[in-house]
C-alpha cells in the first residue's frame, strides 16, 4: 500500500539497487538483522536509537514505519501524523 520510495539522495537512500548487507563477516545472520536490513532497504537511512542504536529493532523501529508508510507521500515534517505500529 502507498507509494514507493526511490532510492535518491532526497530519500536519503544512495543507491540504485539497494542492497541489503548480511553475511558480511562482521555480524551473525539472525532474524533481528534481517528485518534491521529490511528496515533500510524499506527507507529508514540512518540508524537510530532503536535502531542500529541499541536494539537492532525495537517498537520505536516499527513507529517509525508506521508513520513513514502512513502519511502520504511528500507530507511536511510539520504536517507529518505519528503513527504507532500495532502491538
Amino acid at each position: 500500500m502507498g507509494n514507493a520510495i526511490q532510492p535518491d539522495s532526497q530519500n536519503g537512500i544512495k543507491s540504485k539497487p539497494v542492497y541489503v548487507n548480511l553475511g558480511n563477516g562482521h555480524c551473525d545472520v539472525t532474524q533481528a538483522i534481517v528485518v534491521h536490513e529490511f528496515g533500510h532497504a524499506l527507507g529508514l537511512a540512518n540508524h537510530f536509537n532503536g535502531f542500529g542504536i541499541g536494539d537492532s529493532t525495537s517498537t520505536a523501529f516499527w513507529d517509525v514505519l508506521a508513520t513513514l508508510y502512513g502519511n502520504p507521500q511528500s507530507t511536511t515534517a510539520q504536517n507529518l501524523l505519528v503513527r504507532r505500529a500495532p502491538s
